[in-house]
């Protein structure tokens, strides 16, 4: 039923592919530049467009399973979420330090 859909170039992935690094990263990168940019840039709202292609070459290729790139995209959603909400506080204590 997936032979048409899912292209296995061999050797590709590994034993230990759960959660993939490639959505994560993909997904943190888009979630942190949303935040930091959305106010002045309304086009940075299509790089989850861009993380969710980039993503799907993960499944297309045959190096992750779709729930291995679903949780690596989660993944990297709360990290980027968190590494924002920690450079917000950072920033507030730093001003707050300098005034």
């Amino acid at each position: 039923m997936w032979e048409g859909i899912v292209h296995n170039y061999g050797k590709c992935g590994g034993l230990y592919g759960f959660a993939s690094s490639h959505a994560s990263n993909s997904f943190g990168i888009a979630t942190i530049i949303t935040l930091t940019l959305s106010d002045r840039f309304r086009a940075v709202r299509w790089l989850f467009l861009w993380a969710i292609l980039f993503s799907y070459t993960r499944i297309y290729l045959g190096v992750h399973y779709p729930a291995d790139v679903i949780v690596g995209g989660l993944v990297g959603v709360i990290s980027g979420l968190l590494a924002y909400q920690i450079g917000v506080f950072l920033n507030k204590k730093i001003t707050q330090n300098t005034l």
